[in-house]
This record gives structure tokens, C-alpha cells and sequence, in this order.
């Protein structure tokens, strides 16, 4: 049986040109870097979780603490 090749277009210049300009921005930001202030939510709510087991007390409570234990 016979296979059939792909046929693989170049894009045009112009379209290149862009395309790489808008690569070159995006190489050119900042990484975002994890800073105390970029929890997720999922490690605030695992910490007041574990507080709550060890003491109870409110969400809210545990909560706040989470997030002023993780920082």
C-alpha cells in the first residue's frame, strides 16, 4: 500500500514576521515568579483544613490563619 506525503506549506513572510515579533514579546516579559502574595487556593484551603482537625474553630478563622501561616 501506497502512503500519501504530506505536503507542508511555508507561511507567507509577512505572517512569519509577525508571528515572531509576538514570540519575541512574549520571550520578552517577565516570568512570573511564586511570591507569598500567589498561594493557590488549594494550599490555603489544606492548611485551614489541618487547623480546623487540630483546633476547630470557624472557616473563616482558619482560613485567615492558613493564609497568615503560608506567607
Amino acid at each position: 500500500m501506497a502512503t500519501k506525503a504530506k505536503v507542508i506549506k511555508a507561511a507567507p513572510k509577512s505572517a512569519s514576521s509577525k508571528s515572531a515579533s509576538s514570540n519575541a514579546a512574549v520571550k520578552a516579559a517577565p516570568k512570573k515568579s511564586r511570591t507569598k502574595s500567589a498561594l493557590s487556593h488549594d494550599e490555603i484551603a489544606r492548611q485551614a483544613y489541618m487547623l480546623w482537625e487540630s483546633r476547630g474553630g470557624s472557616d473563616m478563622e482558619n482560613w485567615l490563619e492558613a493564609e497568615r501561616r503560608l506567607q
